[in-house]
């Protein structure tokens, strides 16, 4: 008897017409082997109030992009895909199936805004060291140290060709893995516990008074601000430009504003990179306003369900590139995918450091 794999995507005339079960029951027969974590809570970090900004944000490489629907019209039962498609519901505009029509796609570009991180040296900076002590108290940190410099699209690439959001695993020939909290700790040593990151139940600032506090602009350049980029978003060179020349000799009140501004910069250009590359969400300086705060906060867990979304988007056979932290899913591929990918390691690597920093230095932002 021929031997089907799960996963495959070969159909048999001489297998038995055996119902597959759902998905509902799939997860309630976990085996105790089994450490594939549920992905749901996960999730349900994002802000419920901006989960549907990504599919408004544009692609502007490209304009396919901007109005992708994963969950497409259902798939039906065919010569290739899902033995049973009451799972992998999407599959029809999976880049899979493309693929098994013998129709290959390019490489994604990759959203990595690292060179843009680096425009802002702070830490080259001896005459600035309050704003540092704010920046190394944030648990962020490591982010900086972290970032490779440039995404390996390849691996990315080959990688989102085998991502189903249905269920937020990586198909592989031996079963499904993810990226879990435990791997965002350990690779990018970021906090995965604490609050959530979204808005407070009683937060009354609107995006203007956000600004215009805790970053201490004026009401003109919040204004521009919020004209030019739909009242949610503010540029990332804005920032560097208004915020980057902060030192000692100034007050305590600004050096404040400028340590928020850096945060904000360093989350778009890492944690929560969008398609655009060009700016950031004014959301997340809700989380910023009390800076002793910034360290209690579930960032791991914002920018994995953050990546989840991307790799979702990135999985359609139409898009040809993908936003989020490129630097974690690559990691996450050198830590678990030995002899699939080699890359270099770095022989200065202590283990006390993310993992990320494993990997040889001249891939890295900071030397």
């Amino acid at each position: 008897m021929k031997r089907i794999r799960r996963g495959t995507t070969e159909a048999s005339s001489s297998r038995p017409n055996r119902q597959r079960p759902t998905a509902s029951v799939r997860r309630q027969r976990t085996a105790p082997q089994d450490h594939i974590e549920d992905t749901t809570e996960v999730e349900d970090v994002v802000p419920t109030d901006y989960s549907n900004v990504d599919a408004e944000v544009e692609d502007v490489a490209t304009a396919q992009d901007s109005n992708v629907e994963v969950h497409a019209e259902p798939t039906e039962p065919s010569r290739v895909g899902p033995i049973d498609p009451s799972l992998l519901t999407s599959f029809k505009t999976h880049i899979a199936a493309t693929i098994w029509n013998n129709q290959e796609r390019e490489p994604l570009r990759c959203m990595s805004k690292t060179s843009t991180l680096r425009e802002w040296n702070w830490w080259g900076n001896p005459n600035n060291g309050i704003f540092k002590g704010y920046i190394q108290r944030s648990g962020l940190e490591h982010l900086i140290r972290c970032s490779y410099r440039n995404a390996d699209k390849i691996v990315v690439s080959t990688f989102v060709e085998r991502w189903h959001p249905e269920t937020n695993t990586f198909h592989m020939p031996f079963g499904e893995m993810t990226i879990t909290l435990d791997d965002v700790s350990s690779i990018l040593g970021i906090p995965v516990s604490g609050a959530a990151v979204a808005p407070l139940g009683d937060d009354d600032d609107t995006n203007f008074e956000l600004l215009v506090k805790y970053l201490g602009v004026t009401d003109e350049e919040a204004t521009e601000q919020l004209h030019e980029y739909s009242d949610e978003y503010v540029s990332l060179s804005w920032l560097r430009a208004r915020f980057s020349n902060v030192s000692y000799t100034d007050s305590e009140e600004y050096i404040m504003y400028s340590a928020r501004a850096y945060l904000l910069y360093l989350l778009g250009c890492t944690l929560f990179v969008d398609k655009t590359g060009t700016r950031v969400q004014i959301v997340y300086l809700r989380l910023l306003r009390n800076l002793d705060n910034v360290a209690g906060y579930s960032w791991g867990s914002g920018c994995l369900a953050w990546l989840y979304r991307q790799l979702g988007q990135a999985s359609r056979s139409k898009v040809k590139q993908i936003a989020g932290y490129m630097t974690l899913l690559e990691a996450w591929v050198y830590e678990h995918m030995h002899g699939v990918v080699v890359p270099d390691h770095d022989l200065d690597y202590l283990e006390v450091q993310p993992r990320a920093l494993r990997w040889s230095s001249t891939s890295l932002l900071v030397q």
